[in-house]
């Protein structure tokens, strides 16, 4: 803990001296200088001798506070929000006066010329389709199914949200080898033995077990389940497995460079 060099109190770690000592003798901008304590001094004569003598031009009988800005600004007319009371507006070449709040009615239209006439029509009400100018082959009209569930979807669309990423439809698809069983080889064991020659971190990021929400994930540097070499599985963290499975190409050469030189710093988390 850091501490003040006057008054020894504890202060921040980049600060050398708490508030109060900050400003004390040299230190204080105002030192020495004989003009702001005469400044000063009018000031407070100022409001000495204008206090409680101004009252609000608003007709509510309260003296306006004086404070120390309007020794520069001049004192003002009204009360702080009361010169609305006597706010006025021209309409119809009568002056109304406003009480703070808005000036028309509920149900009252200001400009007669556009207000609404009553049992007169939109031009589009009761229009056929065939006539509307937006109108094209009444594609909008005729309704969509999806072709595998039989959902109700937008006249554009050819299937719904869940239909149009299954199988061969997802980016992700690699022939199915996601249904693919794990051979009876890749056991609880092999995993531990795996994790416990990484040090318990992923080879990516570095991040430990301790920190994860769940143990580390054993990898497959091929994508081939059937290999269960040592040198072909690697420990991950939940957020590097999922990642590592984008773009295949490319993690198969990175973790070729993690085998020969190490954890890469390219992947450590940001702290």
């Amino acid at each position: 803990m850091n501490r003040c060099l006057d008054c020894h109190k504890p202060i921040n770690k980049r600060s050398k001296r708490c508030l109060s000592c900050a400003n004390k003798g040299k230190r204080n901008p105002a030192y020495g200088k004989k003009d702001n304590r005469e400044k000063s001094k009018k000031i407070t004569k100022f409001i000495k001798e204008n206090q409680n003598k101004h009252l609000c031009k608003c007709g509510c009988g309260k003296y306006i506070e004086i404070k120390r800005r309007h020794y520069k600004k001049g004192i003002p007319e009204y009360k702080h929000s009361h010169y609305l009371k006597i706010y006025t507006w021209n309409r119809d070449k009568k002056i109304q006066s406003n009480t703070g709040r808005t000036h028309f009615k509920k149900g009252q239209h200001p400009s007669p010329a556009t207000e609404f006439k009553k049992g007169h029509k939109g031009w589009n009400k009761n229009l056929p389709p065939e006539k509307h100018p937006s109108y094209i082959d009444g594609r909008s009209i005729i309704p969509n199914y999806c072709p595998i569930c039989n959902k109700k979807i937008s006249w554009n669309a050819k299937h719904c949200r869940s239909c149009a990423k299954i199988q061969e439809k997802n980016p992700l698809w690699n022939n199915g080898s996601s249904f693919e069983p794990y051979p009876n080889e890749f056991n609880n064991v092999l995993r531990e033995n795996i994790r416990q020659r990484d040090d318990y971190k992923c080879q990516l990021c570095g991040v430990p077990q301790i920190e994860c929400e769940q143990r580390l994930s054993v990898h497959h540097i091929d994508y081939n389940k059937k290999n269960n070499k040592s040198n072909n599985l690697i420990s991950l963290c939940f957020n590097c497995h999922n990642k590592v499975h984008y773009d295949r190409d490319f993690w198969k050469l990175i973790f070729k460079e993690v085998k020969q030189n190490g954890r890469s710093s390219q992947f450590a988390p940001r702290r």
